[in-house]
This record gives C-alpha cells, structure tokens and sequence, in this order.
C-alpha cells in the first residue's frame, strides 16, 4: 500500500481536530472550571472563576466572538445569556427547526445537509448501476459524491466543535480521495474492463445453470 494514504489521513485528522477542539490544543488548559454553553449553534466553553462581592463569580467564553469581551461579571454574563434567549425565541420557524439562531449559522447546517445527499446520492446510484449490471458494481461517481459529502460533513462537524464527527469524516475524506487517484490512467480502465467482464461471466454462468436446470425438469 502507497504511504500517501496513511500520511494524507493523519493529515485530514490532524488539522480536523485541531480546528474542531480549538482552545483546547492552541490556547491549552482551562484556567478555571467550565461548562458548555450552546451558542450561535455551536458550542461555546464558559469558564467561571470567584468574583469579588457583590459579583461572587465571573464569566469567560471561549471559541465565539464574545472571547474577546474576556471576563465578564455575572451580571453582565446574565445579560448576555437573556439576551441570546429572546433572540432566539424570535428566531424563524426554519431556524428554529434546524437549531440554528442565524441564517449564517444555517448555511452552514446546509453545508452538512448537503454532505447527507450526497451519501444518499452515492448508494442509490451504486445500487441503480448493481442492478443494471446483476453484480455488484462501484461506479466513479460512488466515489466521487463520497469525497463531497465527506467534505461537507467535515467542515459541518468542524464548525459545530464536534471531534467526534471530525473523526469519523476525516477516516474517510482519504480513503475516497485515494480511491479517485486509483481510478486515473490505464490500469483503472483495465481493472473496469475485468470488472465487466466478471459481471458478463457471472450473467452467463448463471444463464446456463438455469438452462440445465429446465432441461433436467423436462427430461424428469
């Protein structure tokens, strides 16, 4: 097996991961405890550490544009938190369905919808051209609507922090990507001719088995 496979996955799953945890690897360690708050449809760290009175606690977000405010009273984090719950209340009803508080947030729920018609795309058309063939047959374009999908569903899974998404997109987006590389020059045409030529022996085996059988009925 070629080395470019193993070192383009590693890659794939390197910076998929990198991207997808985020503060966790570029920035290190929690400075203080932290829970998870889902914000703008993405998960957002939120540390909290003891506060001078009257506060009792302050608030810090990590990994949204609020990072920048650094830390917050927890009146002002209160605020905040209400404030993005009326928002999301007045959302629209297509927002609301998808959970996402922002069109701009919903392109990207698209992005990943878009990743799941393409996987559904690739076994219909793999089971329309088996059919045709009686065999089992792994179309070019299988492969291709493969690498799409997986690319949109790792770029989904990388917006939404999700490392396990990242992990399970990033196994195949190489696989796919090699397989396509594979299908280049004359040894892909050689191994689609062989592959037809099976499918014509298998049609043609099981012809002649079904004519010997009726045969033997009517000589019975």
């Amino acid at each position: 097996m070629s080395r470019t496979l193993p070192v383009a996955f590693l890659a794939v799953l390197f910076v998929g991961l990198w991207l997808a945890l985020g503060d966790e690897w570029r920035l290190g360690g929690a400075e203080a405890p932290r829970f998870e708050w889902v914000l703008d449809g993405r998960k957002v760290a939120v540390e909290m550490r003891p506060a001078p009175e009257p506060e009792r606690f302050e608030y810090r977000l990590r990994g949204s544009e609020h990072a920048e405010l650094g830390w917050l009273p927890a009146s002002r984090f209160q605020e905040l938190v209400l404030a993005e719950t009326e928002r999301a209340a007045r959302r629209h009803v297509v927002l609301r369905f998808f959970d996402a508080s922002s069109w701009a947030s919903f392109g990207w729920v698209a992005v990943g919808l878009a990743g799941q018609l393409c996987f559904f795309c690739r076994m219909f058309l793999q089971w329309l051209a088996s059919e045709r063939a009686s065999a089992s047959v792994v179309p070019p374009v299988f492969w291709w609507l493969s690498l799409g999908g997986g690319a949109c569903l790792l770029s989904y899974f990388v917006w939404r922090l999700d490392p396990v998404g990242v992990l399970g997109q990033s196994t195949g987006v190489a696989v796919y990507a090699r397989n396509l590389w594979l299908l280049r020059g004359p040894r892909a045409e050689d191994r689609q001719d062989a592959q037809s030529d099976g499918s014509i022996r298998e049609r043609s085996a099981e012809s002649i088995t079904r004519t010997s059988m009726s045969s033997r009925s009517k000589l019975a």
